[in-house]
This record gives structure tokens, sequence and C-alpha cells, in this order.
């Protein structure tokens, strides 16, 4: 997409946009946060972590990472990462508990401060750019059908609460 050229890619239900349409070729997502996980304060982050864990196919993974000490990359996955296989599969690792046990080695030094704030997230405080796309993805989130997508989305929606 062209960020300064959005009004052919972005339609009134998200789900028809090109950004869904990608998601549907991609085999899975990532989220990348900062210490704040302030991404998953944006409309748009938020329906793409509601995609990928309501909507995806068999098979599709949702991974979430941020940086520690500024030089290293760690992050939770949707099952063993490619490194967790490796390092699992190894001799050291086969009285531990293999692949899983190194999994969760790994996922362990995930910052709590980084996850409480990945989990205190609400849904219906997400922020845009544009508040059309507030509402039209909030109302999708809801389960609204397309034509009452443009409605002022609800405070509060079942719907919200599986992201919440």
């Amino acid at each position: 997409n062209n960020q300064w050229a959005l009004s052919s890619a972005v339609t009134c239900d998200p789900a028809e946009s090109s950004f869904r349409r990608a998601m549907d070729l991609a085999d899975g997502t990532l989220s990348v946060l900062d210490s704040d996980a302030v991404g998953l304060t944006r409309v748009w982050c938020v329906y793409e972590v509601y995609i990928s864990l309501t909507a995806g196919r068999p098979g599709f993974a949702y991974d979430m990472y941020t940086a520690i000490d500024d030089a290293q990359a760690v992050g939770y996955t949707d099952g063993p990462a490619h490194a967790d296989e490796l390092a699992g599969a190894a001799y050291e690792w086969e009285h531990k508990g293999g692949v899983h046990a190194h999994k969760a080695t790994r996922e362990g030094v995930f910052p709590i401060d980084v996850a409480k704030a990945a989990l205190g997230i609400r849904v219906q405080d997400a922020k845009a750019s544009e508040e059309a796309d507030r509402r039209h993805i909030l109302n999708a989130i809801a389960g609204r059908p397309s034509p009452d997508l443009d409605l002022a989305p609800p405070r509060d929606d079942p719907g919200y609460d599986g992201l919440n």
C-alpha cells in the first residue's frame, strides 16, 4: 500500500481491504512491540491480532516479539520456533524436555512488563489516524454486518472480550 494514498486500499469493510487480502496470503503475523506495547493501542494493529486469532486458517501463526537489552529479540511464538526445534533436538536438551523445554526457556526471558502491557489493552480504546477506520474496525470486531460498519461502535461488546 502507498500510505499516502490509501483511499483505494482501505474500504468501509476492513475484511475487503488490501491489508486483509495480504493477511489472507500470509502464513502468519508478527507483532513487534516496544516496552509499552504501544502498537497494540492502534486499531489496525488490534485488527491484525483479531484476524490472526479468530479468522486465521489452520496453521496460521501469530507471534509476538520485543527487544531486550537493545541487542536481543525475544518472543512468544505460536508453537516451537525453528531455533527451538534445532536446539531442542540436541543431546543436552533431550533429558530436559527437548523442543518444548527449549521454547519455554526461550520465552521465559520475555519481559513481564511488556507482557502485562500487551495483556492490558482494551480494544474499544484503540486509536486511529482516521476515525472512520476506528469505527469500521471496532464494528467488524463486534460482528456487525457490513451495512452497519459506519455506525458508532459499541463501548463494550462480547466481540471485544477475546482480545481484552
